[in-house]
């Protein structure tokens, strides 16, 4: 009995690891389709694609955002280190 229970569990884990994910990963456009899309649209809803290698991998991968959002994200990125050197977390290495 504990044999057929064995079997059923380890059947199932290996059935459950060979589906696919039920989410569908978004496919990276190509770059002749970046540039037609790039040339119909405003400067802001433009995408921008670029290789980032993750920290602790030597492996780049491809990814892409809307200029907008990139631009966006910097700016908050500045607003919060202008607010940490207001409070004096963030100093001058130098001492000035």
């Amino acid at each position: 009995m504990a044999r057929v229970v064995l079997i059923i569990i380890t059947l199932c884990t290996l059935a459950a690891c060979a589906t696919s994910s039920l989410t569908p990963r978004p496919e990276i456009p190509s770059d002749a389709v970046l540039e037609q899309y790039n040339a119909q649209v405003p400067e802001d809803q433009q995408i921008v694609c670029f290789m980032v290698t993750p920290l602790g991998s030597r492996f780049a991968r491809r990814e892409c955002y809307r200029r907008g959002d990139l631009e966006a994200a910097g700016k908050i990125g500045q607003d919060v280190v202008d607010l940490m050197a207001i409070d004096g977390l963030v100093t001058n290495p130098l001492g000035f």
